[in-house]
């Protein structure tokens, strides 16, 4: 069971949450957590991720250039994304993207494009909470891969940046006629 998190390495992003979730689900089977990006907290995630003995099991992917995370992607089975506070993130979007349910923090910017059918919301700082949606989703990999089918047909019918174009596009010609 792969877990993945895009977002920066920053106290807003709850990273320290998604480890201390994450040991908490490694305890009662295997896992491994997928950190991509960066930023100021790295050293103190370090250092946690030592304390709590979960150093065989986080991957430290770093920034990864646009054009290698899909690949990177695909070798996960879910995403986290439990920010303090956000806007629609394009990691989320990217994760949807690429066909993986989400597990994400209770804000109405994610309320806008995660639902039931897409994944599940939990209490960002609660690291608890968040190791029984992981649970949820490990212990049932059909669940996983409907919930990724639904969210791959939601950012290609929403999302996208080719739909995102044409819509401005039209918007556009419409401007100019009237």
């Amino acid at each position: 069971f792969h877990v993945a998190s895009l977002r920066s390495w920053e106290p807003n992003y709850r990273i320290e949450t998604i480890v201390r979730a994450f040991a908490l689900l490694r305890a009662d089977g295997p896992a491994t957590l997928h950190l991509f990006g960066g930023g100021a907290g790295e050293a103190a995630l370090r250092a946690l991720v030592a304390q709590l003995g979960l150093g065989d099991a986080v991957v430290w992917h770093g920034l990864v250039p646009a054009t290698q995370l899909p690949q990177r992607l695909a070798a996960c089975s879910v995403s986290v994304s439990v920010p303090a506070s956000d806007a629609t993130s394009v990691s989320l979007l990217e994760s949807m993207a690429c066909s993986l349910p989400v597990v994400v923090s209770d804000l109405s910017a994610n309320r806008q494009w995660v639902t039931e059918q897409g994944g599940l919301v939990v209490d960002g700082s609660d690291p608890a909470a968040l190791a029984q949606a992981l649970r949820t989703l490990r212990d049932d990999p059909a669940r996983c891969e409907r919930l990724g089918a639904h969210n791959r047909a939601l950012i290609e019918a929403r999302g996208s940046s080719a739909v995102q174009m044409d819509r401005m596009a039209q918007l556009y010609r419409e401007l100019l006629r009237s």
